[in-house]
């Protein structure tokens, strides 16, 4: 009987420091759960801050080009101008050649 009594103590013993590992181990697969989420997250939250940025790269860059756009019109229209005045120029040289 108390041989036993003994070996059902000892398999109980056992059976808590099984028990024990086994908390252990969830313990650990739940941080590790916990540490990926986290990950993930930031991941996540670092992949919307670039594409935010590369958004407002985009929309710089657009703003740029318009900017860009309406100094080389400005500088089509000046051109114009210029050459309409070149013209008038030569047009007024002729009409003083031959009035000498």
């Amino acid at each position: 009987m108390l041989k036993s009594k003994y070996q059902l103590m000892k398999l109980r013993h056992q059976l808590l420091k099984l028990k024990h590992q086994l908390m252990k181990l969830i313990h650990q697969l739940l941080f590790l759960k916990l540490k990926h989420l986290q990950l993930r997250l930031q991941l996540r939250h670092q992949l919307l801050n670039l594409r935010h940025q590369l958004l407002n790269l985009r929309h710089q860059m657009l703003r740029l080009k318009h900017q860009l756009m309406k100094l080389i019109h400005q500088l089509l229209q000046l051109r114009h101008q210029l050459l309409k005045l070149r013209h008038q120029l030569m047009k007024l040289q002729l009409k003083q050649q031959k009035l000498r």
